[in-house]
């Protein structure tokens, strides 16, 4: 299993930020699928491109072909509420998201966490990890 590893307004693994689509497909390989501009890889990597076809956004959902990491934490694999806490020590998140709970939006990361539930108490198996991390460059999600 590769692992990817985040760096913020920078990469994940070896997709980064400002990347020619030719490039991104010379380290990924071709796309599964293609959706307008977004372009999926090893089956849950999405890369989204720019007008000027220059990456924009980089999500990762869940993989059993890779694992993503935040400094030093598999973002999928810890569970949600210890990946906010991680996260929130070096940035808080947009407290004002209409989505909070489900989104948490780092701005000055312009990192995303994503689930698509909630758990409704401690002994809920639903919701208690993370679908999907996302970056973007400076001012994406502002």
């Amino acid at each position: 299993m590769k692992t990817f590893e985040i760096k913020c307004l920078s990469s994940v693994g070896p997709v980064k930020l400002g990347m020619t689509m030719g490039e991104v497909i010379n380290v990924l390989g071709e796309p599964e699928f293609i959706n307008g501009k977004r372009y999926c890889f090893l089956f849950g990597l999405m890369v989204d491109f720019d007008s000027n076809d220059l990456v924009q956004f980089i999500e990762a959902a869940s993989s059993d072909l890779y694992t993503i990491v935040f400094e030093g934490n598999d973002v999928h694999r810890t569970q949600a509420s210890k990946m906010i806490e991680l996260v929130s020590l070096k940035d808080d998140y947009d407290r004002e998201d209409p989505e909070l709970g489900y989104s948490y939006v780092f701005n000055s990361f312009q990192l995303s966490l994503w689930r698509s539930v909630i758990p409704e108490n401690e002994s809920d198996l639903e919701g208690r990890y993370f679908e999907s991390v996302g970056i973007g460059y400076e001012g994406y999600f502002e």
